[in-house]
């Protein structure tokens, strides 16, 4: 089974990254989930409150395993964090990654 880290850009900006063994239903689960009326995620409720969004979900990288592909998560979300702070989701308090 193979694993992919992807992102999801909102007017070309970097605002979540993530990684799923599904990148299809994945990428459907997300646009759901922006078009639901109910308090979620920070990432949905600040999309929804943008106008005129563009919205695209990438596939970055894909992998063998489900520890690289977190590794490689962990890796674009702590160097995001430490420096240009774009990203819509929380720092994770603990990566139970490695």
């Amino acid at each position: 089974m193979s694993y992919c880290v992807y992102e999801i850009l909102i007017d070309g900006v970097r605002r979540y990254i993530g990684y799923t063994n599904n990148f299809n239903r994945r990428k459907r689960q997300h646009f759901k989930e922006i078009e639901k009326e109910s308090d979620s995620k920070y990432l949905y409720k600040k999309i929804k409150l943008e106008s005129n969004k563009d919205i695209k979900v990438n596939l970055i990288k894909e992998f063998n395993n489900m520890g690289d592909a977190k590794r490689w998560e962990a890796y674009l979300i702590l160097t995001d964090y430490f420096t240009t702070k774009s990203l819509w989701q929380s720092f994770p308090v603990s990566f139970k990654y490695f």
